[in-house]
This record gives structure tokens, sequence and C-alpha cells, in this order.
């Protein structure tokens, strides 16, 4: 049986990965039209239609979401339209739409509760204008100016995305670099491609108040415990400034949880302390990524009939649909260097391969890391067109120990974007052969 309150498919399906990505793909569309206008093989006026982009996004959602029904129909899955609480082991509590309490006894209960979005604690924050991520997704009218709060995953997604579309984008970040699962190198090679597509960005800045203005939103910005000039004349301000887990419906002390922070604590199969009670996707705190959460609920689905699955999160990939895209697996350079370890990094650009310059698509470049002493692939990176394609490749490599060599003398077909992890691959033991 499945409990859920809402619509099947968490926040990935319905408020975060996939109409997201949607709408991405709509801007990608516009941007590949605007670069035919520029070359000249294109000719006449583009204007972004903001209600058929939400209309497709709509579209797409709904789709996955029949999809993801049928599904649970084929394996007899019941689905149960309830808000549920657990409280003691073997037992769940269901409110149901109409107020009814019923209940529900059962040998083995898993945990997937999700997170919710992070308001800093702003003067302001609470005011008409100030969004998160969810309500964004939702606009009936294209900003004229957007400020967005956070330049992690989701700030730096929906600053393409408005930008993309015509809004001026503002983007404050605490931080001193953005993506902070990326390296600094790469991170920072961002910042020209945003700052080209019109997006304005604050690093080591924050954001003490918001305030209303004629209509408008206003925001005062410190740096380095100094104010520095407000950004006025806002219509939206997008709160992106992270998620934290969700335990709502779950009765921690009652049911004595062990947790981690907010989080709920289990061990490498999903189980928490209490037998019989698994926790799964980002309210065990882990990486907040659907394909980690997927892992994690096959594994305690399978122990919780009797199997007795591990799951390793070590090799998890991340990405960022920014323009260019960014991508990262396993370990970086900036960690293996806090760690004190011996590497070798190897980089190759998109600029040298054939497939790259043929697209159009020459910004970026392809990162790899290996173990100095045994030239086995610790980790990549990748900023470039489908990058968030192309780390799947390195997170094979890196899941099965593969030596930089390895892949190196893997044919790689041509021309392809690939052949770039195969160059990056020469250069830890050598040269790439396309460079001079």
């Amino acid at each position: 049986m499945l409990v859920e309150k809402d619509t099947p498919g968490g926040t990935c399906l319905n408020r975060g990965c996939i109409p997201t990505k949607s709408l991405i793909n709509s801007v990608s569309k516009i941007r590949s039209a605007q670069r035919g206008l520029a070359s000249g093989i294109m000719e006449g006026a583009l204007r972004p239609n903001l209600g058929r982009l939400m209309d497709e996004k709509n579209k797409t959602v709904d789709s996955l979401r029949q999809g993801l029904f049928t599904l649970l129909k084929k394996n007899r899955v019941s689905l149960i339209n309830a808000a549920a609480g657990v409280s003691k082991p073997g037992e769940v509590r269901l409110l149901m739409p109409a107020g009814k309490k019923e209940y529900l006894s059962t040998k083995n209960i898993i945990l997937a509760t999700g997170s919710s979005s992070v308001l800093p604690p702003i003067e302001g924050i609470n005011l008409p204008g100030v969004m998160d991520s969810e309500k964004i997704l939702n606009l009936k009218t294209l900003p004229e100016k957007l400020l967005i709060i956070g330049g992690g995953v989701i700030g730096l997604e929906f600053a393409g995305i408005f930008s993309g579309l015509g809004s001026r984008v503002a983007l404050v970040e605490m931080l001193p670099a953005l993506a902070q699962s990326m390296d600094t190198d790469i991170s920072r090679r961002l910042l020209p491609f945003l700052k080209k597509a019109g997006v304005e960005v604050f690093l080591k800045t924050g954001l003490q108040s918001i305030k209303s203005v004629n209509d408008k939103l206003a925001a005062s910005l410190v740096r380095e415990n100094k104010e520095v000039p407000a950004i006025s004349d806002i219509d939206v301000i997008l709160a992106a400034a992270g998620r934290a887990p969700s335990t709502q419906g779950i009765d921690i002390e009652a049911l004595g949880l062990e947790m981690h922070g907010l989080a709920i604590k289990t061990n490498e199969k999903m189980e928490t302390n209490i037998p019989g009670i698994y926790a799964v996707g980002d309210c065990t705190g882990g990486p907040m990524l659907a394909h980690a959460a997927t892992a994690q609920g096959s594994a305690a689905a399978e122990n919780a009939l009797g199997g007795n699955k591990k799951v390793d999160l070590s090799v998890v990939p991340e990405c960022i649909f920014t323009c260019p895209e960014m991508a990262s697996v396993g370990l970086s350079e900036d960690r293996a260097k806090y760690l004190g370890r011996k590497v070798l990094v190897s980089r190759f650009p998109y600029a040298a391969l054939g497939k790259a310059v043929a697209m159009g698509e020459t910004c970026g470049l392809i990162k790899l890391i290996a173990d100095r002493n045994t030239g086995v692939l610790l980790g990549g990176q990748i900023l470039g067109y489908t990058a968030a394609e192309l780390i799947a490749e390195v997170a094979l490599a890196v899941r099965n120990s593969l030596k930089a060599e390895d892949v190196a003398e893997t044919i790689h077909a041509h021309p392809t974007l690939a052949e770039g992890i195969m160059e990056a691959a020469h250069g830890i033991g050598g040269k790439p052969l396309y460079m001079v």
C-alpha cells in the first residue's frame, strides 16, 4: 500500500525536476532560434509565450503522472489518498480527505516524507511576490525583474529559465562561489555565461531585508558587514536557499526515532533504529536527488521483504541544468586536496571536439580526477552541452574502479561529445590525442 496526501511523484515529478526541465527545454529552443537569427540562417521576430510554456510544462507532468498511476496499477500497488501519521511501529494513522480517521496495521513501514523549501529568516520574506520554487512554477505573468536568493541548483536553473525568457535577473549568494557541488575552477567558468545571459551575480553577499515599495519589491544587501546598494523595482523574489528534510506526520519522540539533525538516521540498508521502520529519500538528509532516493527506495522495499541489500551513495551523479549544463560525480579536486589525496587531474575543452564545433557548442570542458599512484578514476566534472548525459560514463568508470587508461583505450564513436571523456582520460596518463 502507498499512502500519499497529494499526487504521486513527489517533489521531482510535481514541483521540481520534471517541470523545470520542461521549461528549460522550451528556453533552449528559444536560445537556438536566437542563434539562428544571429547567424542569419533564420529571419523574423521572437516573442516567448509564457502561457504556452506553462501549458507544455503541465502536459508533461500530467503525462508522466498518468504513467505512474499505470505502473502502480500494473504492479498491484494500492494507492490511498490520505495524510499519514506514524506514532508507533506497525501502525499508520490515516487522515482521509473528508476528515475521517482510519488505521492500517502492517509489519513494515517505509518513511518517504521528502523535504521542503527553506525560507531564510529575513524581514519581509512573507511579503506578496516572494515565492519558493513551487509557487514560481505557476506564474501567470513573466516578471520584468526577478531576484533569486541562493546560487545552488534551484537558483541557477531558474536564473537560466527566466533570463532566457527575457526577465532581468539578479542572483544573490552568501558564499564566495556558486554551485558548491562543483570544483571552484568549474563554477568560476560559469560566471561569464551567466553574465552573457544577462544575470547579475552578487557573491559573498547576504540579503538583509525585503520591503514593498509602490507595488514592487526592494531588497537590502550586505557584503562583508557593509551595506551595498539595494536592488529595487523587483517584481518577484525567488527564495532558493535550499531544502530541509521533512518529517511531517512522524511522531519522532513517541517512536523514539534516532535523528541526525533534522534528518532521520538510517544504516546502509535504510533501516532506522526502530525494527520494521525504514526511511528513504530527502527525509534521510543524504543527497537530495531523485535517483539517490530511487536507489534507497529499492533497497528498503527489498529489505522489508526479507532481503539484505545495501546502498552505496559514494558515487551519485549530481547535475545542474544551467546553460551550459554542469555535472559531477565522485571525488572532486577540491575535496581530494582537503583530504590530502595525491591525484592527477586532466582537462579537455569542448572547443577541441569536432562534434562540439559542428554544433556550435564549444563552451565548456571535461575534467577527470585519478589516483596518482594507481591511475584509478576517482571522479569527474563536466561543464558543457549535455553534461548531465555524459557524466554517466564517468560514473560507471568510478563505480567500477576503472583506470584512466581503461577509458582512454575504449574506442569511442566519432564525432561525439563523449570523445572528450576519452581524451581527458588520455590526459591522465600523458597527453590527449587532439590537443596541441
